[in-house]
Formats: structure tokens, C-alpha cells, sequence
């Protein structure tokens, strides 16, 4: 989990933080200083309306930050996160991940090995990476078969596990 979902969830929970959260901070901020454009919305997954994008983050690899005109807050989402959006938000959703897209794999000597097994699953990544925006640095294993996950998939279970279903 990270800091700032623990934060909401304590936050949720009634928790009083001592000094102003880097959330609170940012939702009172946004509230009284929001500048968005109309033409950048899109629909979330979890929540009725539009929303839009606003900017980067600078948290996760592909994660962008976004405008909850029903919540009066600003959150992190990620492409996978996203419904319907306007032909603006695809462009814009669409550059901003090939500018965020991770380097590839270097060799011993920081050379780019084209021919390399490291290579080819690199690029399987990152065609998924922009299919869903998603990205971690973490080792991990579908819960079903235990073969290694690219690092693009949103889930705990493989593309291959998930097509069976």
C-alpha cells in the first residue's frame, strides 16, 4: 500500500494526523486553485462523471494526475483505471506513456542489447504498459500458474491465466 493510500485509509478512519497530510495539502490546494481543461476528461471506472487529467504525479511510472469535480479532490489514475474519454484525453494519455515509458534493460557495460531474453520481455511490457498505464519494480508471480508477471500487469494473475477464464 502506499503513503498516500494509507493516509486516505486512516483518514477514513478517523485518524488526526499532528501536521497537514501531502494529501490535505493537495486537496485544499486544488480546491482553491484547480486549473483544468474541459477538453481533457474522462470517464473513472470507479466513480460517476467525468474527470480530468491534470498533470504528472511524479509517484508511479504511468500514473497521472487527475481532477474529481464530485469529490473536490485530486487523485492518481492510471489507464487502466479510465473508461470513455474524449479524443483530446487519448492523445494526451497516449503521449504522456510513450514520454513515460521505462528505460529497457541495459547489460553489464549500460549497452541496450536488442537480441537479449531481457529485451524481448521488456518490449512485451511495455506494449502492455500502454495498454494499462501500470508499471512496478517488483518480482512477481501469477497466483495461478507461478510464471514471472510482466511488470505491466495490473494484476496478481498472468494475460495467459486471465484469457482461460
Amino acid at each position: 500500500m502506499t503513503g498516500d493510500c494509507q493516509v486516505r485509509f486512516c483518514e477514513r478512519l478517523g485518524v488526526k494526523f499532528p501536521l497537514p497530510t501531502r494529501l490535505a495539502t493537495l486537496k485544499f490546494t486544488m480546491i482553491n486553485k484547480i486549473k483544468y481543461d474541459n477538453n481533457l476528461w474522462f470517464q473513472h471506472k470507479g466513480c460517476e462523471g467525468k474527470h480530468y487529467l491534470i498533470g504528472n504525479p511524479h509517484t508511479h511510472i504511468g500514473r497521472m494526475w487527475a481532477w474529481c469535480p464530485k469529490e473536490e479532490r485530486t487523485f492518481f489514475v492510471s489507464k487502466a483505471d479510465m473508461g470513455e474519454m474524449s479524443e483530446q484525453a487519448r492523445y494526451w494519455v497516449e503521449g504522456y506513456l510513450n514520454g513515460n515509458q521505462p528505460d529497457p534493460p541495459v547489460n553489464k557495460d549500460g549497452d541496450v542489447d536488442f537480441e537479449s531474453q531481457e529485451y524481448r520481455i521488456w518490449t512485451n511490457a511495455v506494449e502492455l504498459f500502454h495498454e494499462t498505464g501500470y508499471w512496478t519494480d517488483e518480482e512477481r508471480k501469477c497466483e495461478k500458474c507461478g510464471s514471472a508477471l510482466l511488470q505491466s500487469e495490473p494484476t496478481e494473475i498472468c494475460r495467459n491465466c486471465l484469457s482461460k477464464n
